[in-house]
């Protein structure tokens, strides 16, 4: 370029040769000027420390990070089970507990946490409670296979999904109880008293109302 510009200052201004090589000159200046525009515009920034920020977790992260640590939990704990005796009755299976008053009594499964058992339901095979009082007692998942409720105040109830297979419930009380999925299979209902009673299927049985 240098010996260019040297020739070029020994030409006479006026002169095509001079003018054609101006002008070959300012073309050659414009063409590095636009490059170097061009790749300035092309490189990518690059952000400062001041510009770059750190979001924080979502609330529905968060929220199910909390929820999968509480089923962890759950899973790692040993449920409780239900209380041993109530009012002189033993919570255990073939307990003989006639006409006893377990009325509002907790003996029902409890979950929690994504439906974890806390605690397991009680198991009463083969009980008799002919004659007792269970109004408003949570007996939901209770096994009472075979057992005897003959005459029994069931009254208020909840008895969801509980086993009474081959029970006894001959004249038994279950106005406003709760027997949703329950399993009645051979269960014995003779005189039973079904109003606003829910069945097994859900449906309400008002066949025992005044």
């Amino acid at each position: 370029m240098k010996r260019f510009l040297v020739a070029n200052a020994s030409l006479p201004k006026s002169s095509p040769v001079h003018r054609a090589i101006v002008l070959l000159t300012a073309a050659v200046v414009l063409g590095i000027a636009v490059t170097a525009c061009a790749g300035s515009a092309a490189a990518p920034s690059q952000p400062t420390a001041s510009s770059v920020s750190i979001q924080p977790a979502s609330t529905t992260e968060a929220t199910t990070i909390d929820v999968r640590q509480r089923s962890l939990r759950y899973e790692s704990e040993t449920p409780e089970p239900v209380a041993d005796e109530i009012n002189g009755c033993k919570i255990e299976p073939e307990t003989q507990c006639p006409g006893a008053d377990l009325a509002g009594a907790d003996l029902g499964a409890i979950t929690a946490g994504s439906h974890h058992t806390a605690r397991f339901a009680a198991k009463l095979t083969g009980a008799n409670f002919s004659g007792a009082n269970f109004e408003g007692a949570y007996m939901s998942g209770t096994k009472l296979t075979g057992a005897d409720f003959s005459h029994a105040n069931l009254r208020g109830a909840d008895l969801y999904g509980v086993q009474l297979y081959q029970a006894n419930l001959t004249g038994a009380d279950l106005t406003d109880a709760d027997l949703s999925f329950a399993d009645m299979d051979e269960t014995k209902t003779d005189g039973a008293i079904f109003c606003r009673t829910t069945m097994p299927d859900t449906s309400i049985n008002n066949s025992g109302c005044p």
